[in-house]
């Protein structure tokens, strides 16, 4: 599998998460399972793609990229899209 191909399926493991927390908002879990998993989606990808920002702003600007498109792509992907850029 080529760097390319992999990266581009590393993305979709985060935007499954945004779609879970989507779901929970939508619908929530009555399930303590499934709740619990939501939080820790949640705490994930916001809170880890939030600290991301410290790392993934630099390097995109050393890329000539917005800080504002970094701090877009930073929530959406996190490190699945810095690191690329970073590597």
């Amino acid at each position: 599998m080529n760097k390319k191909n992999r990266d581009t399926i590393l993305k979709i493991t985060p935007i499954v998460g945004w779609i879970y927390i989507v779901i929970g908002i939508i619908f929530p879990f009555e399930n303590l399972f499934f709740f619990v998993i939501w939080i820790i989606d949640v705490l994930l990808c916001v809170g880890l793609h939030a600290l991301q920002l410290f790392v993934s702003i630099p390097i995109a600007k050393k890329k000539n990229i917005s800080a504002y498109k970094a701090i877009i792509m930073t929530m959406i992907f996190g490190a699945t899209w810095w690191k690329p850029l970073k590597d």
